[in-house]
């Protein structure tokens, strides 16, 4: 599930999150930044070949889930699919 969450580092990361024991697995963790053109985001750890990273569940203050928009928008930067929560999807 695609989840916004605030670690204790003070970023906003929006991911696919799966949660085990006392840790949690970031799949394709993008940093949510806000600037004068808008919300934008890049991934997490740029420099990095990995695309999941496993932290300690106590390095999240808190989780959310984005809206609509926002998890549209992180999807197709990283090729997520998109489960539709409720409702009939037309084209």
């Amino acid at each position: 599930m695609i989840k916004i969450v605030k670690l204790a580092s003070g970023e906003d990361v929006i991911a696919q999150i799966e949660k085990k024991d006392d840790f949690v697995t970031l799949k394709s963790p993008h940093r949510l930044i806000l600037s004068q053109q808008g919300l934008g985001s890049m991934p997490l750890c740029p420099f990095s070949k990995s695309s999941e990273y496993v932290i300690n569940a106590q390095n999240i203050i808190f989780e959310c889930e984005p809206d609509d928009e926002i998890s549209e928008s992180y999807a197709n930067q990283v090729g997520a699919i998109l489960v539709p929560t409720k409702g009939i999807v037309t084209p």
